[in-house]
């Protein structure tokens, strides 16, 4: 069970709402805020208040201490999830009595809810509950009680919570006290009759008298005998008829339950085919797998909407590129070509002749020249002549083959820059890199839109294929559904029915075995009508028949007396008949003696049972408890020992024997108790669905160390159930905030 939601106006709490969690629930709130408050509304929202409390001194009822503040009726809502479904709890004040009416409803549809009470939904009684999982600061530790002896008994034994120690034992003394309590009971009686009947001797002239009372009532014992026995007669007819109308009830019932199947049946066949819940599973399973590819379109379309990012983003840096419009192989190609006529211009400057070696080979060649044409014209020899031409033609040779740039080259590199708007060539060289990078970019994303636009439409399509494919299978069952998304729902209502006809098949099979053997033991025609009137009498068949047993009893010990009475006046006093008189009421006497001694055999060998059972219990609860103490004390205290009365022994790694509980600090206490009632939960309110286990207050005494232990293993055990725990201190709180799994929530003083 799971408390969900709270709305009290209780005590000081003003139509104050709350509203909880699945798990470990953390509720801050500073003292006189309402905390003790809020666990005593929880508890009435269960059980009710008990308005038989009266006010004493020193002492407030329940109904007087939770009075509402502001003048308000005392009543309150709360909102619990119990198998799978949620619930809605009311309680308004019947007449004077507050929250005795109880109104219980399902929200999905408003229907009434058969049972509601606390008992139903924890599984315990209110005594129980208190004495477990309601931990309180001041009421931590455990008292035994009648409900809670029954439960450990059915736990430990029979498994039957119908039988109590301590019941039993008082039943069989106060048996034990009618036969012998000091001076009264049965024996005494019978012992004072036996000294009266031997005084009887003494007493023969009052036996005259005695003789006529005896005659009267003889006669009303004989009249008395036979109106037992027409009472009989008439409690043999009535229950023949009630026999009969056992017959016909659970012919009813066989009927009912059998029609209530076959309408069942009907609602969850087509065409006289019964839907199975493997049908329904294979729905659900392809309810997912159309979940899955409807996440599968999604991611998709994510993929596809990220590539047309990136193919813009790729798009808009090549816009905002010097080169544009150009073939990015053709850029590449002039930006080589460019690069190449550069090597070939640097090449040929590293190679040319200085300036004043060509002014110098100019100038020899005039002087070679102009010496070879005077030596011609003025000397006689021609070797002069000779040797200045040869300079001239010399010079003027290595002037001619002295190395030049190229003008054609500089001008196709010029023509290939201005073409680019670039000045340099190391410059147009990095702008076709740019350029042909950021191309080869702008291709590559719109390849992967491509991709990725495909991949979408695919997952469409797959997705849609499955939705129709759905849709056709459910049709099969379900015709008359419009949408897929309405199949949920329908396959959850059509699972309930299933489980609902199971139910009912078991309920008409077990109804109809029971007519048929009530049938078959019933002699005669059960649809006869009954013929006369019949008055039921004033006692059952069995006391009917002890009464006439001891009637008739009766009678025979009377007209034995009387005969004794008449011979006793015959004979004037004969010892004899008077002797017979002290027999008999000494063999009473002696019958009643074996009856106390055998209730003092059964009072001992009950209490040696009892202890017998304890033996049992305690190692079973000593150990679970002890499993939590050693936790919340980390590992000091290995062992616990709790007797019939749930006084503690404990034990630590360090100790040679075991310490009685009063020995030990306060929060150590508080420890070893909280151990035991989280151990009572473990042990007597389990189940699939576990009732909440409420604390209020009840880590006040531990230090951080210890809070922090308590709070680890509390968080283990939401895990199973839920756990609420009001706190006047923060740090519990602190201590786990952030926790996913913890709900906290902080409250001021109101």
């Amino acid at each position: 069970m799971i408390i969900k939601e709270l709305e009290a106006s209780f005590g000081k709490l003003s139509h104050h709402q709350l509203s909880l969690k699945k798990g470990l629930n953390i509720i801050y709130a500073p003292n006189e805020s309402g905390k003790s408050t809020w666990c005593a509304f929880i508890r009435a929202m269960l059980y009710g208040i008990d308005t038989s409390q009266r006010d004493k001194t020193g002492f407030l009822s329940d109904k007087t201490r939770y009075r509402p503040w502001s003048g308000a009726a005392m009543e309150g809502t709360m909102l619990v999830n119990t198998r799978g479904r949620d619930i809605s709890i009311q309680r308004t004040a019947q007449g004077s009595a507050p929250m005795r009416r109880l109104k219980a409803v399902y929200p999905d549809n408003g229907e009434m809810v058969a049972d509601a009470s606390g008992e139903a939904l924890t599984g315990a009684t209110e005594e129980i509950f208190s004495r477990t999982a309601f931990i309180g600061q001041t009421g931590i530790k455990v008292s035994q009680s009648a409900d809670l002896e029954r439960k450990i008994t059915s736990i430990i034994s029979t498994g039957s919570e119908d039988t109590s120690y301590s019941q039993i034992d008082a039943r069989l003394r106060s048996w034990q006290r009618k036969l012998r309590f000091n001076k009264t009971g049965e024996l005494p009686a019978l012992e004072q009759e036996l000294a009266l009947a031997e005084k009887k001797i003494s007493t023969l002239d009052m036996a005259n008298d005695r003789i006529a009372e005896m005659k009267n009532e003889l006669l009303r014992l004989e009249a008395k005998e036979q109106q037992l026995k027409t009472d009989l007669e008439t409690h043999k007819k009535l229950e023949i008829r009630a026999a009969k109308r056992r017959v016909l009830d659970a012919r009813r019932a066989a009927e009912n339950s059998k029609r209530k199947a076959e309408e069942l049946r009907r609602s969850v066949s087509i065409d006289e085919h019964l839907i199975s819940r493997e049908e329904l599973t294979r729905l659900r399973g392809e309810i997912a797998s159309l979940e899955m590819l409807k996440i599968l379109a999604s991611d998709s379309y994510a993929t596809l909407e990220k590539a047309r990012d990136e193919n813009y983003n790729a798009k808009l840096l090549l816009s905002q590129c010097v080169i544009k419009d150009k073939d990015p192989g053709y850029v590449t190609e002039q930006a080589k070509k460019a690069e190449e006529y550069e090597r070939v211009i640097k090449d040929k400057s590293s190679r040319k002749a200085p300036k004043i070696l060509k002014t110098a080979l100019a100038a020899l060649a005039a002087v070679g020249g102009i010496g070879a044409v005077a030596a011609f014209f003025t000397f006689e020899s021609k070797l002069f002549a000779l040797i200045g031409l040869g300079i001239c033609i010399a010079a003027s040779a290595a002037l001619l083959f002295m190395p030049k740039a190229d003008r054609n080259v500089r001008a196709a590199r010029d023509a290939i820059l201005s073409e680019f708007n670039m000045l340099t060539v190391a410059e147009l060289s990095q702008a076709a890199r740019d350029y042909a990078g950021l191309t080869m970019q702008v291709d590559g994303t719109e390849i992967s839109v491509t991709a990725a636009d495909a991949a979408f439409k695919a997952a469409i399509d797959k997705a849609d294929q499955a939705a129709a494919e759905l849709m056709a299978a459910a049709k099969k069952l379900f015709p008359h559904i419009t949408a897929v998304n309405e199949l949920p729902s329908i396959l959850t209502k059509t699972e309930e029915t299933l489980s609902q006809l199971t139910k009912a098949e078991f309920n008409s099979t077990a109804n109809s075995n029971i007519y048929n053997m009530l049938l078959e033991s019933y002699e005669g025609n059960p649809d006869e009508e009954d013929e006369d009137f019949l008055t039921t009498p004033l006692r059952d068949p069995e006391e009917t028949q002890k009464m006439l047993d001891k009637t008739i009893a009766s009678a025979k010990d009377l007209r034995q007396r009387y005969n004794l009475a008449q011979g006793t006046i015959r004979a004037m006093g004969d010892p004899a008949i008077i002797n017979g008189e002290i027999q008999e009421t000494t063999s009473r006497i002696a019958q009643l003696k074996a009856r106390y001694e055998a209730l003092d055999l059964a009072i001992q060998t009950l209490k040696d049972a009892d202890s017998e059972l304890q033996t049992r219990f305690s190692p079973v609860i000593s150990r679970i408890a002890g499993e939590y103490m050693n936790r919340l004390t980390y590992g000091r205290y290995e062992k616990l020992l709790f007797d019939k009365s749930f006084d503690a022994m404990a034990k630590t790694s360090e100790d040679s024997v075991s310490r009685n509980v009063l020995s030990l600090s306060q929060g150590t206490a508080d420890q070893l108790y909280l151990s035991l009632r989280l151990a009572m939960c473990e042990l007597m309110l389990a189940g699939d669905e576990p009732c909440p286990i409420i604390l209020d207050d009840a880590l006040v005494s531990f230090d951080d160390e210890r809070m922090a232990s308590a709070l680890e293993l509390l968080l283990e055990l939401a895990e199973k159930r839920q756990i609420i725990l009001f706190s006047c201190h923060s740090r519990e709180a602190d201590f786990l905030k952030g926790h996913e799994k913890v709900n906290i929530i902080r409250t001021k003083r109101k």
